[in-house]
């Protein structure tokens, strides 16, 4: 009530000019160019591996991250969403670009992302995603380093393992006894 809500939405968007502006600073010093990555992640508990291939666009301070070509989803509940793949792309840029940079829209709305729906970076129904945003997000974001490191050496970071080999995923007993001792 004291400030109104004019006021606010005034400052929210003064704070998305500014995030833009340090946006479009930073990247003056990363080169236009058009780089390529791609990883494959461990393997659910069926098996199946997913296949990251991106390509990245950088051009003056616009950014499109294509995913076309990755694999289809999967029958388990590795599957990511739209969203948390959004999330891992931006997670990527922002660790290769200024820190002081606020993660807001003004950021955000120079990135494109093309996430073809039902593959593993874009799930449909009935498809499962609870554990997509570690498992095949991690793999996302490793491919996209890959990519960045073509343009942004100095600035990428040599990627992280996975956690899928760490993942639990109950699809039934194993009978075998041997397997334990």
């Amino acid at each position: 009530e004291e400030y109104g809500k004019d006021l606010i939405l005034r400052f929210v968007e003064q704070y998305y000019a500014y995030a833009e502006e340090l946006w479009k600073d930073d990247m003056r010093n990363i080169p236009d160019g058009v780089v390529y990555g791609e990883e494959v992640s461990d393997p659910d508990q069926y098996g199946e591996r997913g296949h990251v291939k991106v390509m990245v666009e950088k051009k003056g301070y616009k950014i499109k991250v294509d995913f076309t070509g990755s694999s289809k989803q999967f029958t388990s509940g590795f599957n990511a969403t739209y969203g948390g793949t959004y999330a891992g792309v931006m997670g990527v840029m922002f660790t290769v670009t200024n820190r002081l940079i606020p993660h807001n829209d003004g950021v955000i709305r120079n990135v494109k992302l093309i996430v073809p729906e039902g593959t593993c970076l874009n799930a449909l129904p009935p498809a499962g995603t609870s554990v997509g945003t570690t498992y095949m997000v991690d793999t996302l974001m490793n491919a996209m380093w890959k990519a960045l490191m073509q343009l942004v050496p100095e600035r990428s970071c040599a990627g992280w393992g996975t956690v899928g080999g760490s993942i639990c995923a109950n699809s039934g007993m194993d009978n075998r006894i041997d397997a334990l001792r």
